[in-house]
């Protein structure tokens, strides 16, 4: 789901023209990603502006030709809600990028355990959650994965900065700057490891690059804890 749109079923790919409708294979995502649905609650999210009766029609009509595709017993109807069969396995990259981030968070920088769960993380984010979706659902989730990414960059910078690896300080945070780069902490990370190793011209071009940007896309300047920082690395 991250970066592209694969879906295998027992190692064998499915195909995307074998979808006899977009719109079961976004159901299918749907569930995966949003849990289990009440009927009425899916057929607002996805034919809110159809009578009842057709809506009733196209969701038992959509949900049959997902099945018809993945397999009768992947979308199953439980207790009064269209889910995913809670029996069957199920391996998902993005439901693995978020299990290695959850097991990452407050754990000590300095554990190269750490370390290697904000690696796997990344590992796994190859671009934005289902490209080519434009749903407010897919986008709000592309959104809240962005922000995990971020996250994990920042914390595998952080224990890079842990281990003195300031170079590999400099390349996990500004990839974290491609998904943000209005991420003050990060650009003052960046300045740290510039002074760190002594290269004040770094400094001095990064942080008038960052003003720069500020002015150019928000219309202000950095803020004022920006502003101490570089003074007291320029001494």
């Amino acid at each position: 789901m991250l970066g592209k749109q694969i879906v295998e079923r027992d190692g064998v790919l499915v195909l995307s023209t074998e979808w006899q409708a977009a719109r079961s294979r976004e159901i299918f995502y749907y569930l995966l990603f949003m849990g289990g649905q009440q009927k009425e609650d899916l057929t607002l999210e996805f034919w809110s502006h159809q009578d009842y009766q057709r809506v009733r029609q196209n969701l038992h009509s959509t949900i049959s030709r997902g099945r018809a595709t993945i397999g009768n017993n992947v979308v199953v109807y439980r207790d009064d809600l269209y889910c995913i069969n809670p029996d069957i396995d199920i391996w998902c990259d993005a439901h693995r990028f978020e299990k290695y981030i959850r097991d990452a968070r407050g754990k000590p920088s300095r554990d190269v355990r750490t370390q290697e769960l904000w690696r796997r993380a990344l590992a796994l984010y190859q671009g934005d959650f289902l490209p080519g979706f434009d749903s407010l659902w897919v986008i709000e989730e592309r959104e809240r994965l962005r922000e995990l990414a971020l996250e994990a960059m920042i914390g595998s910078g952080d224990c890079a900065q842990a281990q003195a690896d300031f170079g590999g300080v400099v390349i996990q945070y500004q990839q974290a700057l491609k998904l943000d780069e209005f991420r003050e902490d990060v650009h003052r990370a960046i300045l740290m490891c510039y002074a760190a190793w002594g290269e004040r011209h770094k400094i001095k071009a990064h942080f008038e690059a960052l003003r720069q940007l500020f002015l150019r896309e928000l219309g202000c300047d950095v803020s004022d804890e920006t502003v101490r920082l570089v003074r007291n690395l320029l001494g």
